[in-house]
């Protein structure tokens, strides 16, 4: 019989569609972010990136996906 793991959040967040369609620059801030919630390590992160960059594109991808996983748990995400 084989046992079979399912997949983490984080796996399943960098499987297209969701994170994929993000920039190299874009996904590597994604992940780290991701980690730090599916981790429950609760670090703080202070993103720059330059004009037109896609700093709204990447909030937006990440919020959605946070907000469709855990919609059913009471969570804080906190965004400045």
């Amino acid at each position: 019989m084989s046992l079979e793991m399912s997949p983490s959040p984080l796996e399943l967040a960098s499987e297209p569609p969701l994170i994929n369609r993000l920039r190299p620059y874009q996904r590597e801030v994604a992940l780290a972010i991701l980690n730090s919630v599916f981790g429950r390590k609760g670090f703080t992160f202070s993103v720059e990136i330059a004009r037109q960059g896609g700093k709204n594109e990447l909030s937006a991808q990440l919020e959605l996906l946070l907000l469709t996983l855990y919609m059913a748990e009471p969570q804080n995400l906190v965004k400045c």
